[in-house]
């Protein structure tokens, strides 16, 4: 039970802080995340998805993610896909993706990129099952 009210108390901070993005109230049902070992093509891996789902577009090496994200947000506009960017909102913004998908460690950055691009759609890494992190979340200044 305690789970439940966690994860309904996290769906209510993500409808808040996207609510003013033109995607708000609409989270996609499928989402392929690029992955440097499992994904050696994400480009041929987004020309399988249906219109509507999201890429987040993800990669430790950083000449590799600037290159799928400008070459993925392209493919993006004509295919329908929404795209964001791993923890690089400098990145998200040069290539016209958008949003931003921030780590766990950087969450709390939810509320400063709402304010700043209040259009984007913004998600964030929650890998704690415990909730811990939910004080932090509800701290946030969900009305901009």
């Amino acid at each position: 039970m305690p789970h439940s009210f966690a994860r309904r108390k996290l769906a209510s901070a993500a409808a808040h802080l996207n609510a003013r993005s033109r995607h708000g109230g609409r989270v996609p049902m499928l989402v392929l995340m690029t992955d440097d070992e499992r994904l050696a093509d994400p480009l041929r891996a987004a020309m399988l998805l249906p219109r509507g789902a999201m890429i987040i577009v993800r990669s430790r090496d950083h000449a590799r993610r600037a290159a799928w994200a400008h070459a993925l947000v392209a493919l993006g506009r004509t295919r329908g896909l929404l795209i964001l960017i791993a923890n690089d909102a400098s990145l998200a913004s040069r290539c016209g993706a958008d949003g931003v998908h921030l780590s766990d460690t950087n969450a709390r950055q939810a509320a400063h990129w709402r304010a700043v691009r209040p259009h984007w759609f913004i998600s964030a890494a929650a890998h704690s099952r415990s909730g811990r992190d939910l004080p932090m979340i509800s701290r946030l200044r969900l009305n901009p």
